[in-house]
């Protein structure tokens, strides 16, 4: 039987800009896994806060704006779309 999300050690959490918790993104086991699902929500839901926890504790906070520099260093614009 697969485990519920909110039984996994570490989460991905998306909050609203009022700080209410939207959704949990993700649940993972290993942290490894879960810092990579956090990088891909980021990426994801662009312009909306993500956090990282472990139970109540917030390992990585982040928000990624749509204009954020790219890996080259070259802006991204909002007309370029998400991916």
């Amino acid at each position: 039987m697969r485990p519920k999300l909110f039984e996994y050690p570490y989460r991905v959490i998306r909050w609203s800009t009022t700080g209410t918790m939207i959704e949990e993104v993700a649940g993972a086991a290993h942290f490894s896994v879960a810092l990579a699902a956090f990088e891909a929500a980021l990426n994801a839901w662009r312009d909306e806060e993500m956090t990282l926890q472990q139970g109540a504790r917030i390992m990585r906070k982040g928000l990624r704006p749509r204009d954020a520099p790219t890996a080259d260093g070259s802006a991204r614009s909002i007309s370029e779309g998400t991916d």
